[in-house]
């Protein structure tokens, strides 16, 4: 198991009750669905995110290793981005498309040195 798949903070590794829309935290408290929020990333993209809430933080004894927050543990979550990401591992799962990506990152770096070399020449 990865450093990501233990790490509590990460509300990927918590189970999704999709029935309710809400979280449940490592401790067995319910995080559930607050309301939507629209953000602007710093390149101006709009993104839409859901924001749960833990219905009580108080005396968790796993809150320190949690949050910062002096109330209740939020998750921002974005499904899009989310769904995105999922794709792209499934995607890099498979033999013959995680090859194609090896050799891409390859050929895509060589022909940016060589691009570089180029330029710096000039």
């Amino acid at each position: 198991m990865s450093r990501i798949q233990e790490d509590i903070k990460n509300a990927k590794n918590w189970t999704y009750c999709e029935e309710d829309d809400c979280f449940i935290c490592p401790n067995g408290r319910r995080v559930t669905f607050k309301k939507s929020q629209n953000k602007k990333n710093p390149s101006g993209y709009e993104q839409s995110f859901k924001i749960y809430e833990c219905e009580d933080c108080t005396d968790c004894p796993l809150k320190a290793k949690c949050t910062k927050a002096k109330g209740n543990r939020q998750v921002h979550w974005n499904p899009i981005f989310e769904e995105m990401k999922a794709k792209a591992k499934t995607a890099l799962e498979c033999e013959e498309k995680a090859a194609i990506y090896a050799r891409r990152k390859v050929e895509a770096e060589l022909v940016c040195s060589v691009t570089l070399i180029k330029i710096e020449k000039i």
